[in-house]
């Protein structure tokens, strides 16, 4: 019950820092500080939202073969029950990779 959210949190900081900007007392105070014209209605510039990136992307086929588990496999405490290995999901999964038990 004592926690505060982030904004009041760097409110105080910023304060005790003697920095300017830091004088909102709401929640939408920091949202129309942030963004705007939001308050009025009005929408985001997508440009503000945007996650275009021009970063190049390798695109090449990886030289290995992926390595895929079964859900029974993930987990070291899970690996090591003897009851969740003998269910019909970790046999299955045991014969697809070829390991008898």
């Amino acid at each position: 019950g004592e926690t505060r959210p982030a904004w009041k949190v760097l409110r105080v900081l910023g304060n005790l820092l003697g920095l300017s900007g830091f004088d909102a007392d709401s929640s939408q105070a920091v949202l129309a500080a942030a963004f705007p014209g939001v308050a009025s209605g009005s929408l985001v510039d997508a440009a503000r939202l945007s996650n275009a990136s021009s970063a190049s992307i390798d695109t090449t086929p990886a030289g290995a073969k992926p390595c895929v588990a079964s859900i029974y496999q993930l987990d070291g405490l899970v690996r090591r029950a003897p009851s969740l290995q003998l269910t019909a999901d970790a046999r299955a999964a045991r014969a697809v990779e070829g390991v008898v038990a």
